[in-house]
């Protein structure tokens, strides 16, 4: 069982999802053997999810998977965490009914998706998704699972003319001039699986664009953003939007998650392009950071280290104080750190310029967020 981990989780309780019964379980789970799901499959997906509980919490308290109960009690890693050792109190409740979770004891609570994400790392919860979905698609056990909730959603794709930019192949002079002006390299284009599309396209607002896609810590496609490359005549009455966001909501989303070292000092900047030239680079995707976008919640929750802000010159230190001031009530407070660009316009400037020298010069620049002197 995995007791210890870089820092200790925020003690914030989630909601609780007590109406999300459903009633044929009811009826079945209140005087019924439950042993009648075994009609519907139902008994061989919810032991399934027992096993990926008890693959990394070790076995229940109730020694083993039994169809006449939904309720069990496991060792809390969370205390675990927190105490350095397992105590073998089993003072987290599990119920395989509304797939929750609730500790007794340090009174953290919250959807099963939450400690197996933890605790169980992304194959087990992997598996854990395609068993809820497994339940969800049967009329008669339905449910939502919060970290779900998007799974029904129209899947992202890609522009229809987007294609990977290869420098060896590519004949787009007007792209490779605008590469080699941002200073992107084939390194940095295979790591970010940057790409462009062409004027073939039926919707021309996408066209001719430099593609920098995200994708989630599973490498499933959650946005993507395009640049305009093509040169722009000052006398031209054709003006043409620089940045182009998919039509996603970015607040349901980090940014390029699937590269992201939580072990590691993260650093927050504006733009898409922005994020690619620094280490371990989460674009905000704007100047805004609200408590309740997938950002912040990543952060409060998984950032292990140093979070330091980077906004573009045009930010006021006040700006910049804003966002910090929103961690105080977290895990983070007294990790925040924050930079007000003075040479160059925004972090992806500093790269293009100067290149690795004109990041490290910028992070040097790094203040300390005192909360106790921001008054």
């Amino acid at each position: 069982m995995k007791t210890t981990v870089s820092s200790p989780l925020s003690t914030t309780t989630e909601t609780t999802a007590s109406n999300w019964w459903v009633s044929t379980y009811i009826a079945i789970s209140r005087g019924r053997n439950l042993t009648a799901f075994c009609i519907f499959g139902y008994v061989i997906e919810l032991e399934r999810i027992y096993g990926i509980l008890t693959s990394f919490l070790g076995e229940s308290k109730q020694g083993r998977y039994d169809s006449s109960t939904t309720q069990y009690q496991f060792n809390c890693p969370y205390c675990a965490e927190e105490k350095g050792y397992v105590d073998n109190k089993y003072n987290c409740e599990v119920s395989l009914e509304i797939m929750k979770f609730h500790c007794w004891s340090d009174n953290i609570a919250g959807s099963l998706s939450k400690i197996i994400k933890r605790y169980g790392g992304r194959s087990l919860l992997k598996e854990y998704f395609e068993l809820v979905n497994e339940l969800r698609s049967n009329k008669l056990y339905e449910f939502v699972e919060e970290s779900q909730k998007t799974v029904d959603k129209e899947p992202i794709k890609l522009p229809k003319t987007y294609k990977r930019i290869k420098y060896g192949t590519c004949r787009d002079k007007k792209l490779l001039r605008y590469l080699k002006k941002r200073n992107i390299d084939q390194w940095t284009i295979d790591k970010f699986k940057i790409g462009y599309t062409s004027w073939d396209g039926e919707d021309k607002s996408w066209a001719c664009r430099l593609i920098i896609p995200s994708y989630d810590e599973f490498g499933r496609l959650n946005y993507f953003v395009g640049r305009d490359f093509l040169p722009q005549k000052p006398d031209s009455d054709f003006k043409r939007i620089k940045y182009k966001n998919c039509d996603a909501d970015k607040k349901e989303i980090v940014f390029q998650e699937e590269l992201i070292d939580t072990d590691a000092d993260i650093i927050l900047v504006e733009g898409a392009l922005d994020c690619i030239y620094g280490p371990n680079t989460i674009s905000m995707l704007g100047k805004s950071l609200s408590q309740d976008s997938a950002l912040f919640k990543f952060l409060v929750e998984r950032a292990n280290a140093r979070v330091i802000l980077c906004l573009d010159n045009d930010t006021t230190e006040e700006e910049s104080l804003k966002i910090c001031r929103i961690f105080n009530p977290t895990r983070l407070a007294g990790r925040i750190w924050y930079i007000l660009m003075d040479e160059y316009k925004d972090f992806g400037e500093a790269f293009e310029k100067d290149g690795v020298k004109g990041i490290v010069k910028v992070l040097r620049t790094a203040k300390k967020y005192d909360i106790d002197s921001d008054i």
